[in-house]
């Protein structure tokens, strides 16, 4: 049976970057690595979502009646992974 290394983010994180700076295809770094494509392409999702989604925050905005039928503009931030 075979051993599975459970990795943590700053693992992944480090893999993620050691396959950028070795010119491979992901799929020929996991192959190097051992690295199960599917798992790798799941785990960079995952992570690229967490760090994403955390920088948001909700806000409830009270509007008075009187201002019901004003203009409202919103202005967003994107950054490189969100837009």
């Amino acid at each position: 049976m075979p051993q599975y290394q459970r990795r943590e983010v700053q693992d992944w994180l480090n893999l993620f970057e050691q396959q950028k700076q070795s010119g491979l295809t992901a799929v020929a770094f996991c192959r190097q690595q051992q690295i199960n494509v599917q798992t790798y392409y799941t785990r960079r999702r995952d992570i690229r979502l967490q760090r994403t989604s955390s920088k948001f925050v909700r806000k409830r905005l009270a509007i008075p009646p009187s201002a019901s039928q004003s203009a409202m503009e919103v202005v967003a931030r994107c950054s490189a992974l969100a837009c």
